[in-house]
């Protein structure tokens, strides 16, 4: 999971505008009168999309993925842009994950990383994310919606072609998660290598993360749709969740 994919990831995420993600989050910490985070979670960080708008404003990051591909990727950004000593990488399943005896005064998780846990991974994440942070500080992340699952991927096969790959995905929805065949093709000079890798997301109803959330300590500071201010709709497919320690 993530391996062939990490070579193309940022190719097709152009759509995900971070710095206004991050801008959301800034915004989130000022409306509760909360002082901006210096240290910061970035839960299924992939190439580090928003840990690099995190330590462009001065954040130090623990990024943390599954994924040697997804992170080596993030290496390479961070270097780039001369960032390397704002972050901290860690290679771990958030399944197994501990909290660390420093703490945090934020905890992100951007672009559906928490759908890739089933319910009891998900839970126990909940009270090792509560751990780590500091009391006051905010864990914001977001969901695909059961709307997003049931009527846009449901069994549905999506395919794109972009100028150095090509994807077919191919989706099969169950009652309470979906599963993704994806087959990539990946130009290798004059020709195109065959890669196919499969993935499982889960289905979370707004109750169950409520749940997860207050027994993990949590208090709920508001569902919102995909990073704007703005009630989610029936037809909402990424919610936005603020929690805070």
């Amino acid at each position: 999971m993530y391996q062939a994919l990490a070579k193309i990831y940022d190719d097709i995420m152009t759509r995900v505008d971070y710095r206004a993600w991050v801008n959301f989050v800034w915004q989130a910490h000022s409306m509760l009168a909360l002082p901006y985070p210096t240290q910061a979670i970035d839960l299924a960080a992939g190439t580090a999309g928003a840990g690099l708008e995190l330590a462009q404003r001065g954040v130090d990051v623990l990024a943390i993925d599954l994924s040697s591909e997804m992170l080596a990727r993030a290496k390479e950004r961070a270097l780039g842009l001369g960032l390397s000593g704002k972050f901290r990488f860690l290679e771990m399943d958030l399944a197994l994950w501990r909290a660390p005896q420093e703490q945090y005064g934020l905890a992100l998780c951007f672009c559906d990383g928490l759908n890739y846990l089933p319910r009891q991974a998900l839970a126990g994440l909940f009270v090792q994310v509560a751990a780590a942070l500091t009391p006051g500080s905010l864990f914001i992340f977001d969901l695909n919606t059961p709307f997003k699952y049931q009527e846009v991927f449901a069994d549905n096969v999506f395919a794109e072609n972009f100028p150095t790959c090509s994807y077919i995905w191919e989706n099969s929805l169950q009652e309470e998660s979906c599963n993704f065949q994806l087959t990539l093709f990946l130009k290798e000079g004059q020709l195109y290598q065959k890669h196919q890798e499969n993935h499982t997301q889960y289905i979370y109803t707004m109750e169950e993360i409520a749940q997860y959330l207050a027994t993990a300590g949590f208090s709920w500071r508001g569902i919102f749709d995909n990073y704007r201010w703005l009630e989610p709709s029936d037809e909402c497919q990424r919610w936005t969740i603020i929690a805070q320690r």
